[in-house]
């Protein structure tokens, strides 16, 4: 692989991340409908969250490409496939919060 396609993947995979947060912060105020519609899922799901779905379109194109036009589905596509759906999957789950365990009271210790 040549270092400009390294690049390439690298500026892409930034933009990505960064894009949401660019658009909320500096193109609020156009009116475009795609925009609004984009605000409202990163306002519902937030930033992070709503980059995922990007990442789900190689999934999409690949069955599409088996099943429209006729391409080869590989195992190598399968896992991938799988592996995509599953990052997604654990990208997308809500946070744990975690489990309060039962310590003795720190401050009765202090005070005692």
């Amino acid at each position: 692989m040549s270092a400009l396609a390294l690049l390439e993947i690298a500026v892409g995979a930034v933009g990505y991340a960064v894009g949401p947060v660019a658009l909320q912060r500096g193109l609020a105020h156009l009116p475009a409908v795609a925009f609004v519609l984009f605000f409202a899922l990163i306002g519902e799901v937030g930033p992070v969250r709503a980059t995922v779905i990007p990442y789900v379109n190689p999934a999409v194109a690949a069955v599409l490409g088996v099943a429209i036009l006729g391409e080869r589905f590989t195992v190598g596509m399968g896992v991938v496939f799988a592996l995509v759906l599953a990052g997604s999957v654990l990208a997308t789950r809500p946070p744990r919060t975690p489990e309060r365990v039962a310590e003795p009271d720190v401050l009765e210790a202090v005070a005692s």
